[in-house]
């Protein structure tokens, strides 16, 4: 899979489009606690539409360091992590900021907003 082929495989959950950044406007408006299903339910869509579910519903794990898919698992991790950032208020951002990994992320903002 190579990140500039002129054929990308689109459904890999790898690729990024050149447009994508962690500023893309998905979903509206941000998390504040109060609106979380609404919230989910919105960003969970957005996600499936960009092929990233997978990285906050727990079904692709992070692959070890020496694993050669390590470093786009990361990118995309990380731009995942960059979209969930955008789309809160300031006090739920800063109770995530220092989690590293999407799917820990998106399960602790579930455990707090919808309790079971």
């Amino acid at each position: 899979m190579g990140c500039y082929s002129s054929n990308p495989d689109l459904s890999n959950p790898y690729y990024l489009h050149p447009n994508d950044n962690p500023s893309l406007v998905l979903v509206s408006p941000p998390l504040d606690g109060k609106n979380y299903h609404s919230w989910a339910r919105s960003m969970k869509l957005s996600l499936i539409s960009k092929n990233k579910l997978k990285f906050v519903d727990c079904s692709l794990s992070q692959p070890s360091l020496l694993d050669l898919f390590y470093g786009a698992w990361e990118r995309c991790n990380t731009m995942v992590l960059g979209w969930l950032h955008h789309y809160m208020t300031e006090p739920i951002l800063q109770s995530i900021l220092w989690i590293d990994q999407a799917a820990v992320g998106w399960k602790d903002l579930r455990d707090r907003f919808s309790p079971r």
